[in-house]
């Protein structure tokens, strides 16, 4: 029957409900605002600070290029130009050339440490000249470049804002590049003066926009220059540390609100955030406000009135719910009593909940895994605090050594891991005291052990008989890893990962053994074991296909791994090297495997093999399958297709090497090398030269672009070099074959 009170009192609680989403969408609608001032500030602010990020990034890796060469060219190096005068004075007109295709700095300097000189295309400076008369940065001395260097191995940049206060004195970036370029111990450093003004005229269209104001931060967000109407006085760049990528944020500074814009290069690490004043963009919006609130009006008015309408007609549900609840409370369902006795079922199930949860916590067998789970973790720091903690559950420990023992069934079993548990310790009870962990990983039973009447010798050989006691009363295979004694209960953290260590060594020591942390630190002596005979024979037998002599080294190898116990780490790494020489003889030989017989040879594979038998099986009847293939089936040839599709994507680039293309490939050097002469008659680097030229030609034929253009494109860092290169091919030197062309098109 429909009640006037309660239909009112749900009518005001929906009308509330309905004010939630409709207050959502008042804060959508100002979203909206939001979104043209994102879309004001992306289109113009953003866009053009990209843009001038992107135009600085490539002229600071013109300097880290330019700064490779300079440390790449022998007759500038530290030893060359400190021996003679006429040695100074051929390496500064070398610098000169260095000088004359970059407009970015001012000037740029190479300082080698001990040097009493700076060597420039300008000539050679006095270091206390430098610093205090040319270039004289606050608090700061050319001498501390190499300590800076030294300290980060990484390049270094003074801002601008150090300069001192002297007008006469032009305010300049310095950008330091360690020589060698990245090394941890340079010897010296190319350094370039960049002016204030040239990241201004780069910044210019920014700034001149919406009178922005744009700071630079280096790579470990220290101001190097702020360009605009704020200066560096006026903010506090340490703010501004974690935002290297923002957009249209608010802030205010001085009084004044701005949207603030950032970008980080992943080429140089510098930030450059802009400063754009609110002003010049909310003018635009005061009508949208006034539209929005109309419409939120007018939707919280239509809602209200939809309410009501669905109300009447959907109570029906609400009134069966009531109902519903009446009777779970054993009360008259004539008389519900409303949305109070969905909440009273609701409260009376939630505290049947709350107290069954009680029980639980207070299980005391749950909580005696816990106590002993802490334990194992190091949680306790001493005997009597664990006793204290224990106490409740029957828990405690004495004694003056504690280690962990884990016991790895080799298969599954069906006894329950309890009672393995308790055969297990009973086993040790007669010399040591502890407990049984068997819900840790499965199929492994973990012993925490205390040591109280010195019977620590005695502890391996106790292991052994516990694995013949499994065999014999239970018909359990079993391997054990055993961990080092430790004085200290809070050091069983350690002992368990001794314990798991020495586990990890049934690769080499197989299963069904005791092996002890201790045993595998005493193998180390072995580690330099590497039989690189044997695996060079094991590639000449695959590719011959002799079945007979590849299993007899194979065989060899592994046997050798296992009697000398090389550590487990040294013992994996030549697995994987076994595995590394098979998968190439197979590339070599153009072999191609199944996607399941591929997924054997890689790294992670190796994990799948608990010893070296295993892994030596699954060798042998992988290379069978091969063997039996081989002699089936041609090998499918797409090599020389991939070599030519490779080298014509990347011949123009500066960077690319025979190296790249040969690890592209996963083939040595010499053997690419050696398959392309055989496939094409000629030598590699024959073939890109031929690209490069005709490239070259091209360029010189059809566009303007001066010859250093022209080298860089077609993958030379070096002029001379390229000059050198196409008369060698031509005949005729670049700028020779360019006037020719003319001439004939004239």
């Amino acid at each position: 029957m429909f009640k006037p009170k309660l239909f009112t009192k749900y009518m005001i609680s929906y009308t509330a409900l309905f004010f939630i989403p409709v207050l959502i969408l008042a804060f959508l609608a100002f979203s909206m605002f939001n979104s043209i001032l994102n879309k004001e500030i992306t289109s113009n602010t953003s866009v053009l600070l990209e843009q001038a990020k992107n135009s600085i990034d490539n002229r600071v890796e013109e300097l880290n290029k330019l700064s490779i060469q300079i440390s790449n060219n022998p007759y500038l190096s530290s030893s060359s130009i400190a021996n003679k005068f006429t040695d100074v004075v051929f390496a500064i007109n070398l610098l000169k050339n260095f000088s004359i295709p970059n407009n970015f700095f001012d000037n740029f300097f190479i300082y080698y440490f001990g040097h009493e000189l700076l060597y420039s295309p300008k000539g050679t400076f006095n270091p206390q000249y430098f610093s205090s008369v040319l270039y004289p940065y606050e608090d700061w001395k050319l001498e501390d470049l190499q300590k800076q260097l030294n300290a980060s191995s990484n390049i270094y940049v003074k801002p601008i804002r150090q300069m001192s206060g002297d007008q006469t004195v032009q305010k300049s970036v310095l950008y330091a590049v360690p020589i060698p370029y990245m090394s941890e111990k340079p010897s010296g450093a190319v350094f370039f003066l960049i002016q204030e003004k040239t990241i201004y005229d780069i910044l210019k269209e920014t700034l001149n926009a919406n009178k922005s104001s744009v700071l630079i931060l280096d790579s470990a967000s220290k101001p190097i220059t702020m360009m605009g109407a704020l200066t560096l006085d006026s903010i506090d760049p340490d703010q501004f540390e974690h935002r290297k990528s923002m957009i249209s944020e608010k802030i205010v500074l001085g009084g004044s609100s701005y949207f603030v814009s950032s970008t980080t290069s992943t080429r140089s690490g510098w930030t450059y955030i802009s400063f754009l004043p609110t002003d010049t963009v909310t003018n635009k919006l005061s009508g949208l406000k006034t539209t929005t609130l109309i419409l939120f009006l007018t939707l919280f008015i239509i809602g209200v009135l939809l309410i009501y309408a669905f109300m009447k007609m959907n109570y029906k549900p609400l009134g069966e719910l009531s109902r519903l609840a009446a009777s779970l409370l054993g009360k008259d369902q004539s008389n519900p009593g409303g949305i109070e006795s969905v909440k009273t079922a609701v409260d009376q199930m939630s505290k049947q909940i709350t107290v069954l949860e009680g029980k639980y916590q207070s299980t005391s067998p749950i909580m005696r895994q816990r106590l002993l789970h802490q334990l194992l973790k190091g949680h306790f720091t001493d005997t009597e605090e664990f006793t204290i903690a224990g106490a409740e559950y029957g828990l405690s420990i004495s004694g003056q050594f504690f280690s962990v023992v884990i016991v790895m069934l080799d298969a599954p079993s069906t006894l329950s891991p309890q009672l393995v548990g308790s055969r297990v310790q009973s086993l040790f009870a007669d010399w040591y005291s502890g407990f049984v962990l068997d819900d840790v990983v499965d199929d492994q039973i973990i012993l925490v052990l205390s040591d109280e009447n010195n019977h620590v010798r005695q502890y391996e050989d106790i292991c052994a008989t516990m694995i013949d006691k499994l065999q014999s009363e239970l018909q359990l295979s079993c391997t054990v890893g055993v961990g080092n004694w430790f004085p200290s209960l809070s050091s069983l953290s350690e002992s368990y990962l001794q314990a798991c260590s020495a586990l990890d060594y049934r690769l080499i020591k197989g299963k069904n053994t005791v092996i002890s942390y201790r045993e595998i630190e005493s193998n180390q002596k072995n580690a330099g074991y590497y039989p690189k005979q044997q695996l060079e024979l094991l590639e000449t037998y695959f590719t011959d296909h002799n079945a007979d002599r590849f299993t007899q080294v194979l065989d060899a190898i592994f046997k050798n791994m296992k009697e000398k116990r090389i550590p487990l780490m040294s013992a994996k790494l030549l697995c994987y090297d076994v595995i590394q020489t098979i998968e190439q003889a197979i590339y070599k030989n153009n072999y191609y495997l199944k996607n399941d017989e591929d997924s054997a040879f890689d790294i992670i594979s190796l994990s799948r093999y608990e010893t070296l038998e295993d892994l030596s099986d699954r060798i042998k009847a992988l290379c069978s399958d091969i063997f039996n293939a081989a002699r089936e089936e041609q090998p499918m040839n797409k090599q020389m297709e991939k070599i030519k599709e490779y080298t014509l994507q990347n011949y123009h680039e500066c960077h690319f090497s025979l190296q790249g293309l040969s690890d592209h490939m996963n083939m040595s050097v010499s053997y690419l090398s050696h398959y392309f002469k055989a496939q094409e008659g000629r030598n590699i680097s024959d073939y890109v030269n031929d690209l490069r030229m005709h490239k070259a030609k091209t360029l010189l034929t059809d566009t303007p672009m001066n010859l250093q253009q022209v080298a860089y494109n077609v993958g030379y860092m070096n002029l001379s070099s390229f000059i050198r290169k196409f008369k060698q091919t031509t005949g005729v030197t670049p700028g020779v074959f360019r006037d020719t062309i003319k001439e004939k098109d004239g």
